[in-house]
């Protein structure tokens, strides 16, 4: 999963700072030399500076902004440097105040929901996303976010089943990892419980396949389904640390496992 920090980012088209700057960056290019006063190039140049150390001043200057030019975009990007300083507290009024903007409502149940998420309020956050869910937008953060919730709750199956609801998007990726890994877990499970009985083993023996098997031996046919899956990531993302780690694994693993039960 990616950092909270990366997590900040708005999306493409989202309202506010990225959207007023797309604007102005149609306009053309500063001239050589002249200060870039495109709102999210001043905005990237804050958060810039917050994550360098240097807190205090780009706060004050969003601070005041904000309270000078009352609008949702200053709001915003006050918030977004909260929360890049770690401040979340301090954030959540901000957040408050845009989610009452049906245009910014969207965008701030989304930084809510990161901000309970991180803080381990899984319940405070599963109100926020299935709120943003309603809205329709951010669907991928959303599902996402929800499914790691229903992950860490042991709810396997829902994890599943708002996993395959991720679209696209930068969490894609880490959705059908983690819908991979359930795979395997519940595969291994049932494996090593049904081969362990002498029911699971004669059923799993016959002819070698699971015509005449249990409904949790037939189920075991998922492990090489999830591992096709991973294969298939690392094929397309083949620089990807993560994925060639657990793929690793999940050879090991299938290398492990009885013979009868893997046909």
């Amino acid at each position: 999963m990616k950092s909270f920090t990366a997590a900040l980012a708005l999306p493409a088209g989202a309202t506010g700072a990225g959207a007023a700057g797309a604007g102005a960056a149609g306009a053309g290019a500063p001239g050589v030399g002249a200060a870039d006063t495109r709102p999210e190039v001043v905005q990237s140049l804050a958060r810039a500076r917050v994550m360098a150390g240097d807190v205090d001043k780009p706060l004050a200057q969003a601070q005041e902004k904000a309270a000078h030019e009352n609008t949702p975009a200053n709001t915003l990007d006050y918030a977004l440097l909260l929360m890049t300083a770690q401040r979340n507290a301090e954030a959540i009024p901000q957040l408050d105040i845009l989610a009452k903007n049906p245009e910014y409502a969207p965008i701030a149940l989304r930084l809510q929901g990161l901000i309970e998420f991180q803080a381990g309020n899984l319940d405070a956050a599963t109100l926020r996303f299935a709120e943003l869910v309603k809205t329709e937008k951010y669907l991928d953060d959303a599902f996402f976010y929800l499914g790691l919730i229903a992950d860490r709750n042991d709810d396997a199956e829902h994890a599943l089943r708002l996993y395959a609801q991720v679209q696209g998007g930068e969490n894609a990726l880490p959705a059908m990892l983690r819908a991979t890994v359930i795979l395997q877990n519940t595969a291994q499970r049932r494996l090593q419980r049904n081969c362990s009985t002498p029911h699971g083993r004669r059923t799993s023996a016959r002819a070698g396949n699971f015509d005449g098997a249990s409904p949790d031996v037939r189920r075991c046919r998922r492990f090489p389904r999830a591992s096709s899956v991973l294969d298939q990531a690392a094929a397309e993302y083949p620089d990807n640390v993560d994925i060639v780690m657990r793929r690793r694994r999940s050879s090991r693993t299938r290398a492990g496992f009885p013979t009868p039960c893997v046909h």
